[in-house]
């Protein structure tokens, strides 16, 4: 029987607190921060201070969509760019988005889980450079996955 890895919770509470941190330091929007595992079940949640409300589900659906998909919701959100007719919840669930922001996690070349930030803009604008909600959620993947946690 093979056994899935997923992620800790002490793995997902040090991403929740680095995005946290960033989020904090820059100055921007406040942002609600979800982690699942590899299941696509929240193993740890997030909401800043003053957070839209909507955030809060929005961080959750964008992080199940990333790792039930197995990519960052990036993804979709181009190819709803590319293609305005689609929508990701016709063949999926109805909290499908294609909102970026959502992120696979790697460990060992393996999902183990994925992020989803939620409360800014979905990605960065080239004169921006404040983070927004799929730089936050990558900057802290990426740490991650290099043991920078």
């Amino acid at each position: 029987m093979r056994t899935l890895k997923t992620l800790t919770l002490d793995e997902a509470q040090q991403i929740i607190h680095h995005i946290n941190n960033e989020a904090t330091h820059d100055n921007g929007a406040p942002v609600s921060i979800a982690v699942v595992g590899v299941d696509g079940e929240l193993t740890a949640f997030a909401a800043m201070d003053d957070v839209m409300p909507a955030s809060r589900q929005i961080a959750v659906n964008k992080a199940k969509t990333a790792i039930a998909g197995r990519r960052d919701t990036l993804y979709w959100e181009i190819k709803k760019e590319k293609f305005p007719a689609f929508d990701g919840r016709d063949f999926t669930d109805v909290n499908f988005t294609c909102f970026a922001g959502g992120v696979v996690i790697l460990k060992n070349n393996s999902f183990v889980g994925a992020i989803g930030v939620s409360g800014r803009k979905s990605k960065r604008e080239i004169e921006s450079g404040r983070s927004q909600d799929h730089e936050l959620a990558v900057n802290a993947c990426t740490s991650f996955e290099h043991g920078e946690l």
